[in-house]
C-alpha cells in the first residue's frame, strides 16, 4: 500500500516537471524554431495533451490501493462540498474570463500576430482580490475533496499539487515581472498572493 502512494507522488511530481519544462520560455523558443508558422497552435495541442495526461493519473490514482484518513460522514461531506464547490466556483470564474488564451483555442479563429497581440495584466474583478485566483480557487477545490474523500493517495495528491503550484508561483511572478515591470511590482505590493485580504 505504500507503494501505491509513492507511485501517486511521482506519477504528479513528473506531471508538474513536464508540464514546467513545455511552458517555459526557453522551451516554447525552440519549439517556435522549430515548427515556425505551425507554432500557433502549441498551446492548443499542449493544453489538449495535458489534460488527458491529468485524466489518466486521475483515474490511475482512484485505481490504487489506499486507506481513510478518517470515517466520513454527513457533515465531512457538507464542509467538503462547501469548500470544494467554493474553489470550482472560482476556477469557473477564472476560467471564464480567459480560457481562450489559457487554452490556445484562439488560434481557431485569429492570426499568429492577433494572438501574440493582446497580452495584459489583468488586474479588475476578482484579480482585485488576489493575484492568482485561479490557483487559490484549485487549492480550495482540491483540499476541500479532501475532506469529502479522506484517503492517502488523495493527500498525496493534494500535498504535491500545492508544493509544486506555490514553487511554480515564484517562478511565473518572476517572468510576470520581466514582462510588466513596475506595473506588476505594484500590484504585488497592494494585492495578496493567494489569500484575499479580510480587512
Amino acid at each position: 500500500m505504500i507503494l501505491s502512494h509513492i507511485i501517486v507522488a511521482v506519477a504528479w511530481i513528473i506531471y508538474g516537471a513536464i508540464h514546467s519544462i513545455f511552458a517555459s520560455t526557453s522551451v516554447k523558443k525552440k519549439m517556435k524554431a522549430t515548427m515556425g508558422n505551425a507554432y500557433i497552435s502549441y498551446r492548443f495541442w499542449y493544453s489538449i495533451l495535458a489534460f488527458l495526461f491529468l485524466l489518466m493519473i486521475v483515474i490511475y490514482q482512484i485505481t490504487l490501493p489506499t486507506f481513510n484518513l478518517y470515517q466520513r460522514n454527513f457533515y465531512t461531506n457538507l464542509i467538503g462540498s462547501i469548500i470544494a464547490g467554493g474553489g470550482f466556483y472560482i476556477m469557473a470564474i477564472c476560467i471564464r474570463n480567459y480560457f481562450n488564451k489559457l487554452s490556445g483555442i484562439e488560434w481557431l479563429t485569429k492570426n499568429e500576430e492577433s494572438v501574440a497581440i493582446g497580452t495584459e495584466l489583468v488586474m479588475k474583478g476578482i484579480h482585485k482580490k488576489v493575484r492568482h485566483p485561479l490557483y487559490l480557487g484549485t487549492f480550495l477545490f482540491i483540499w476541500g475533496l479532501l475532506v469529502i474523500y479522506p484517503t492517502g493517495t488523495m493527500l498525496v495528491c493534494d500535498v504535491v499539487i500545492t508544493i509544486y503550484t506555490l514553487i511554480g508561483i515564484r517562478f511565473e511572478e518572476k517572468k510576470l515581472l520581466v514582462q510588466f515591470g513596475e506595473q506588476y511590482a505594484r500590484y504585488m505590493r497592494d494585492v495578496p498572493m493567494i489569500l484575499p485580504k479580510l480587512f
